[in-house]
C-alpha cells in the first residue's frame, strides 16, 4: 500500500504515527491537525470537520486529485458513516454504508441480535408517543432511554415514571427532532466489555474488562470509576462472554475491525449483550489492554489495518486497572495530597499516570465518563491486588 487516508481527530495521533511506520504515505484528515507537533515526516495533513459530510467530501476530493489513494479508514466512531459514504462515492474498497448501519444505529443492531439469538434487552424504536405507550404497557417502569446512534453513555437515562418518560420523550422527539430507543431496565450485577480484533469475521484477539461501579451510576457525575482487565473470571463466564461476543459480531456482519462489545450480567445470572461498536474502545481501554499484554495497541491497530492480520495471542499473566479521579475544587489546582506516599507504597505497581499540574483548572464540562482530571493505572499478577491498590489510592489521593 502506497497511500492510506486516515480520518481522525487529534487524540488519535499515536494511531496515525503507528500507521506511518508501516505505510510510505499517510494522509491525515481531521480538525486542527495541521499545527500538531510530533507528526512523522510521511504524514500529510488536511483539515476538515469530518462530522460534516459536505466538508469532508470537499477536502477528500482535493486529496484524491493530488494523491493515489488506495484506502480510507477511521478509528473514530462518529466519522465511520461519513467515511463509508466517501468509499461509495469515490469507489474505494472497504465497508459500505449498508454494512455500517447495524453498528451505528442501536435499533437496527438490537433487531439483528434478536434475529441471530444474541441475548439482549427488550427494546423498541420510539418515533412518537404512541410507540412509547405501547412499550410501557408491555414492560412498565423503570426503563432506559438512549439515542439511536450515539456512543458511550451520552444522553442515556433511567426513566422511572410516566411524567419523566413523556418529558424525556418530548426532548428527543421535539427538541432534538429524532427518534430514540427505549429498553427494558436490566437490574445489573456486573457489566463490562469484550474488546476484540476481528479478521475474516472471527475474533482473533480479545480482552475482557469489568466496570465498577455501573455505567449509569457514573454517567451523570464522572469520577471514581474503575475499569479492570481481568483474566481470572470464572471459566464458564469467560467462555460465555467470548461465545456471545462472537455471535454478536456475526449478527452484525463485522468482518475486519476492532470492536467494543458491551456485556452485562443481571441479578438472575443472565448474560446479555449491550451494544457493539466497530471501533477502538474509549475510556483508556486500549492503554489498559496494551499494559496487560506488553504490547502497543496503536501498533496492533496499524498492523491490522495495513497487513490485514493480527499476530498477537492473549497472555493471561497480568491484570490491570484504572482509576479516574476528579478534583475536589472548581478553582485552580493547588495540591495533590498524599501523592508522594502513594508513589512510595505502590510505585512499582503504578505503570501509568496522568495527573494535573499545579495551577491547572479542573475540568468543569464532562461529556464522557473518562473526562476526569486524573487517572492512574496499576498492574499486578493478582486481580485482587489491583483492586486493593486502587481502593487505597482512591482514599489517599485528593486533588484540591
Amino acid at each position: 500500500m502506497n497511500t492510506l487516508v486516515i480520518v481522525a481527530p487529534p487524540v488519535y495521533q499515536k494511531y496515525v504515527n503507528a500507521a506511518a511506520l508501516l505505510c510510505p504515505e499517510i494522509i491525515w484528515i481531521g480538525p486542527d491537525v495541521i499545527e500538531l507537533d510530533n507528526k512523522r515526516e510521511n504524514v500529510i495533513c488536511f483539515e476538515a470537520n469530518a462530522r460534516v459530510y459536505e466538508e469532508l467530501h470537499q477536502v477528500f476530493r482535493q486529496v484524491i486529485e493530488q494523491y493515489p489513494v488506495e484506502q480510507i479508514e477511521t478509528p473514530y466512531e462518529f466519522y465511520i458513516e461519513n467515511v463509508a459514504y466517501l468509499r461509495e462515492v469515490f469507489q474505494i474498497p472497504g465497508s459500505t454504508v449498508a454494512q455500517i448501519v447495524p453498528t451505528r444505529y442501536k435499533d437496527v443492531m438490537k433487531d439483528c441480535f434478536v434475529q441471530h439469538d444474541v441475548p439482549c434487552a427488550k427494546h423498541k424504536k420510539i418515533s412518537n408517543l404512541v410507540d412509547l405507550t405501547e412499550f410501557v404497557q408491555l414492560h412498565g417502569y423503570p426503563m432506559i432511554f438512549k439515542p439511536l446512534n450515539n456512543a458511550g453513555s451520552r444522553n442515556v437515562c433511567r426513566i422511572t415514571s410516566e411524567e419523566e418518560a413523556v418529558e424525556k420523550a418530548k426532548y428527543f422527539l421535539d427538541v432534538l427532532e429524532e427518534p430514540f430507543l427505549a429498553e427494558e431496565f436490566i437490574d445489573i450485577q456486573q457489566e463490562g466489555s469484550y474488546d476484540v480484533v476481528i479478521v475474516g469475521g472471527k475474533v482473533v484477539f480479545g480482552t475482557i474488562s469489568v466496570y465498577e461501579p455501573l455505567v449509569l451510576e457514573t454517567a451523570a457525575r464522572p469520577g471514581g470509576q474503575r475499569i479492570y482487565i481481568r483474566h481470572d473470571l470464572p471459566k464458564e463466564l469467560d467462555q460465555a462472554i467470548r461465545i456471545y461476543g462472537q455471535k454478536a459480531i456475526e449478527a452484525l456482519n463485522i468482518t475486519h475491525s476492532f470492536a467494543h462489545i458491551e456485556y452485562m450480567i443481571d441479578r438472575k445470572g443472565r448474560l446479555l449483550i449491550g451494544e457493539v461498536g466497530a471501533r477502538i474502545p474509549g475510556a483508556q481501554i486500549p492503554l489498559l489492554m496494551g499494559l496487560s499484554q506488553g504490547i502497543s495497541m496503536e501498533q496492533v491497530w496499524a498492523e491490522h489495518l495495513i497487513y490485514r492480520s493480527c499476530q498477537h495471542e492473549l497472555n493471561r499473566t497480568w491484570h490491570t486497572g484504572i482509576l479516574f479521579i476528579n478534583a475536589e475544587t472548581d478553582q485552580p489546582i493547588q495540591k495533590l495530597e498524599n501523592l508522594d506516599l502513594i508513589l512510595q507504597l505502590y510505585g512499582e505497581a503504578i505503570v501509568y499516570q496522568q495527573l494535573p499540574s499545579i495551577g491547572q483548572l479542573p475540568k468543569l464540562h464532562r461529556p464522557n465518563m473518562d473526562d476526569t482530571d486524573a487517572f492512574i493505572i496499576v498492574k499486578d499478577r493478582s486481580s485482587k491486588r489491583v483492586k486493593e491498590i486502587l481502593d487505597d489510592i482512591s482514599q489517599l489521593l485528593k486533588i484540591t
